[in-house]
């Protein structure tokens, strides 16, 4: 899925330029902020909106490779993890996962798809698994922390990528994964890594938690290698377009959404597995 990816090329060489995206990321993270002050009901519309525009995009890269990728199927995929979650909690992720596997089956039976079809089975499950799936723990850690945890988790993804841009500029060094992409770069996989135990810190300052080392390395480390994946991850899944057309089709919005999105979507189940080991 990631044909035509150059090593040379930035990994988010389809998103709209950087200050589309600093501005649609910011309005999301300002929006979702106030909707955990409000409701996690408002929350959870927000969260499953957003998902299901992020997915609803990527299914429009998928099939300008070629693959089936209907993006009202995917949009509809990736709003029923958050919806599940709100409505029966925890269980509710196994039993929507579930049942993402079961219409992803149900195609392959009933209504095989013509073009690339084990890849375009793939990419159903892969981006509903990993957009619904991840954007479900945001309405978890409402329910669990509240919306301190909410912030706190925002604070911890802007001190990681504050310090892994500083990494990648001024530090450089070899990239860690040369054939996704130059950046980042192994001192900037480092130095966010420095920048998320930072946050780890003041996130448990923010809950009104003892800031305790065992603590900010156990939480600040699994939330700075889930961003750093998640980085990886989104250069895999996420096609390089700059030879195509997709850059001019799609919205400075749905590009800062996927870019925004895609910051928080490992962490979030990382922070809430890390909580609940962390203070067992």
């Amino acid at each position: 899925m990631d044909r035509g990816m150059r090593p040379d090329m930035p990994m988010d060489g389809a998103s709209p330029g950087s200050g589309s995206r600093i501005v649609a990321g910011a309005a999301l993270t300002i929006i979702a902020l106030a909707a955990s002050q409000v409701s996690t009901g408002l929350l959870t519309v927000v969260v499953a909106l957003v998902a299901a525009a992020a997915a609803a995009a990527l299914a429009r890269d998928f099939e300008a490779v070629g693959l089936n990728a209907p993006p009202l199927l995917y949009a509809a995929a990736a709003l029923l993890l958050p919806l599940a979650v709100w409505r029966f909690r925890e269980p509710g992720l196994a039993g929507g996962a579930a049942a993402l596997i079961f219409v992803a089956a149900a195609r392959w039976v009933l209504g095989r798809p013509a073009r690339e079809a084990v890849e375009s089975i793939a990419a159903f499950i892969l981006t509903a698994l990993y957009v619904g799936f991840c954007s479900a723990y945001l309405i978890l850690l409402r329910l669990g922390g509240g919306a301190r945890l909410i912030l706190g988790l925002v604070i911890v993804v802007a001190a990681f990528h504050a310090a892994r841009w500083v990494g990648d500029t001024y530090l450089r060094g070899p990239a860690l994964a040369p054939h996704l992409g130059p950046t980042p770069t192994m001192s900037g996989a480092v130095a966010g890594l420095g920048g998320a135990l930072i946050g780890a810190a003041a996130l448990l300052s923010l809950m009104n938690l003892a800031i305790r080392p065992r603590l900010v390395i156990e939480i600040g480390l699994a939330m700075g290698s889930a961003l750093t994946l998640g980085m990886l991850a989104w250069a895999l899944i996420h096609p390089d377009y700059e030879a195509s057309q997709a850059d001019e089709d799609r919205s400075a919005l749905a590009g800062g959404l996927l870019s925004a999105l895609q910051a928080v979507l490992l962490p979030a189940p990382a922070l809430f597995y890390a909580l609940r080991l962390a203070l067992r």
